[in-house]
């Protein structure tokens, strides 16, 4: 298990953050979110809440989301975003 500016990188950990985030940052709680939930698909969050998911996500894991990597890479899908979150550490 890789650990980084003390958070954890295992596709556990990383999911829950991910679903922490998305829960802070749409005020709902209890998200269902897994490796292959879609953020913006199963409508947990829109345009705006998205953005402001990524740069909170970018402070978390003290990485930069290019958004042309954001569209090229389909990081609304919660999988492909660990993977990209993991790789970027």
């Amino acid at each position: 298990m890789t650990e980084q500016a003390g958070q954890s990188l295992d596709d556990a950990s990383l999911v829950a953050t991910i679903s922490e985030l998305a829960a802070a940052t749409t005020g709902r709680a209890n998200l269902q979110i897994d490796r292959g939930t879609d953020l913006i698909e199963a409508e947990i969050l829109d345009s705006l809440d998205w953005s402001v998911f990524l740069l909170d996500l970018e402070k978390r894991y003290e990485v930069t989301i290019p958004d042309e990597e954001v569209e090229s890479r389909n990081l609304q899908v919660v999988g492909n975003l660990v993977d990209f979150i993991r790789n970027a550490k």
